[in-house]
């Protein structure tokens, strides 16, 4: 039996993301980059985790380091060091603290083969090294009930740590196991500083072992809060990027923190059963890039995104850029702030691109709360449809 020693290194072995940079040449994507190689010999390894588009790398000519620039989203330039593999060894060894691992769970036995249950390998990874890739066109069986308990709601399969980075390469997927519970989260992030990126997800509406509920009109079952990507309670400076998460027994994506700096670039969720994305709470929420949710449908409130607190006590604070939500068998967009009393805080909910959408969009409220909040389209194309929860009716 392999120590976790062993399997570490040979959970490191090979598989690096890696970009190929001719000298004058640049413009590629440096997000998530582990090496750089500038011929078929010469070759850098990240320090730090490189983001944006390379404008510049050169050697530092000081034995061992080299320094890559890129440009970031806002326009601005930053600096990422890079190092020789000798230098990466001597840091190693030498327990340098912001040393780069990767780890591959096959390395504690995983095997991706979408039918054995992947999920402790996976966590042992994460808890040991904390810098995992999936590899390629793997598909990981995960026990969405692994942990915590019903009672407690925060029943999950995969949790980050502090600083987490987890890789997808191209068509690797987290596949959760069937259940039979009205509550489950494939991945769970509750702590700060995650990094996600091109992950894809896929709950287990097809196979869930369903109990009737005669109070669903929609599509006759119980359970409602089976999530694919959940943003919890501690969660903080996380970033995502390019997720695919579908066929949830709930939604798509949850965003409830009390925490704040939360980036999701170009999140797609469809087949969920109950919404694309919910957000309950949180400040300095950015969903960038575009935004698609589509075919939500069986449990109601059926929405593409819903933007609905829990508590008086709970506000939002989001950007979104482009919104495209399509065949949702509620509202496109559902904004639900009946919660709110006069001592809350406003919500402030920026659009800042186009909102393109193939039905109506819902605002809820209550009648002289004395809250203003704060409600920004830049373009929109839909119905608006508002209702005044204190009237009788729709309004």
């Amino acid at each position: 039996t392999k120590s976790h020693t062993s399997k570490r290194q040979l959970a490191g072995s090979g598989g690096k993301r890696q970009l190929d940079l001719t000298t004058g040449i640049w413009g590629q994507i440096a997000d998530g980059a582990d090496r750089v190689f500038l011929d078929e010999t010469t070759y850098w390894h990240a320090w730090n985790e490189p983001m944006g588009v390379v404008t510049n790398f050169v050697d530092n000519h000081d034995y061992g380091t080299a320094t890559m620039t890129c440009r970031q989203q806002d326009g601005s330039l930053k600096t990422f060091e890079f190092v020789s593999p000798n230098v990466n060894i001597l840091r190693g060894r030498n327990g340098y603290p912001t040393v780069k691992m990767e780890a591959r769970p096959e390395g504690w036995g995983a095997m991706g083969n979408g039918l054995r249950d992947d999920t402790v390998e996976i966590q042992t990874a994460i808890d040991e090294v904390n810098n995992v890739v999936l590899s390629a066109g793997k598909r990981y069986m995960v026990n969405a009930v692994h942990k915590g308990s019903l009672e407690n709601r925060d029943l999950r399969g995969i949790e980050t740590r502090e600083s987490t980075r987890l890789y997808f390469e191209p068509n690797a997927e987290l596949k959760a196991l069937p259940n039979d519970s009205d509550r489950y989260c494939v991945l769970w992030i509750d702590s700060a500083n995650a990094k996600i990126y091109y992950p894809r997800i896929i709950g287990d509406r097809d196979e869930h072992i369903t109990t009737p509920n005669p109070n669903n009109t929609v599509d006759g079952f119980s359970g409602e809060w089976g999530y694919g990507i959940r943003i919890n309670y501690n969660a903080e400076n996380v970033y995502i990027k390019d997720p695919w998460v579908v066929k949830c027994w709930g939604d798509s994506y949850l965003i409830i923190t009390n925490k704040s700096n939360i980036t999701i670039e170009n999140p797609y969720g469809a087949y969920s059963r109950r919404q694309g994305m919910s957000v309950i709470r949180g400040k300095g929420i950015k969903i960038k890039g575009i935004a698609h949710f589509e075919h939500i449908s069986g449990t109601y409130p059926m929405a593409g995104i819903d933007l609905e607190p829990d508590l008086a006590t709970e506000s939002i604070d989001i950007e979104i850029d482009d919104l495209t939500v399509n065949d949702c068998g509620g509202y496109n967009i559902e904004m639900n702030f009946q919660k709110q009393s006069p001592t809350s805080v406003p919500h402030n909910i920026v659009f800042r691109g186009k909102c393109i959408l193939d039905n109506w969009m819902r605002l809820k409220t209550n009648k002289n709360v004395g809250v203003k909040n704060i409600i920004d389209f830049n373009v929109i194309e839909t119905r608006v449809f508002v209702f005044d929860a204190m009237n009788y009716g729709d309004t």
